[in-house]
């Protein structure tokens, strides 16, 4: 498990990136996020988990980069997936709509389940 303080990731099946964060998805944390996501990419990573369960809020910043995500990840075959998505965090989510973009789940273990079909 690769940890950063504000993300933590671990593969499962080594295919499938499971993302946690802990905080705020902001213009502070945002570049560590990117960074850490890259660096998985670059790799051949396409199925992404983020683990929002300890996600204070996310501003617009975190948002663009989920949808800018995503949308990467279709091109390439795979999909993100949102886990535990709450709180503030989760209006804004439905205020914009990126509910209806990215699959949302209660657990990690759903969302995985959900990529080995």
């Amino acid at each position: 498990m690769a940890s950063g303080g504000f993300v933590q990731t671990r593969l499962i099946d080594d295919a499938i990136l499971v993302v946690t964060l802990h905080g705020n998805l902001d213009a502070i944390t945002i570049n560590a996020f990117e960074t850490e996501i890259q660096r998985h990419l670059s790799q051949g990573t396409s199925k992404i988990i983020v683990d929002c369960e300890n996600l204070g809020f996310m501003t617009s910043t975190g948002i663009g980069s989920l949808v800018v995500l995503q949308s990467r990840l279709r091109k390439q075959g795979g999909a993100l997936k949102l886990v535990a998505v709450h709180g503030i965090a989760a209006e804004v989510m439905k205020l914009v709509q990126l509910d209806r973009v990215v699959e949302g789940y209660s657990d990690v273990e759903s969302a995985v389940q959900s990529f080995r079909g």
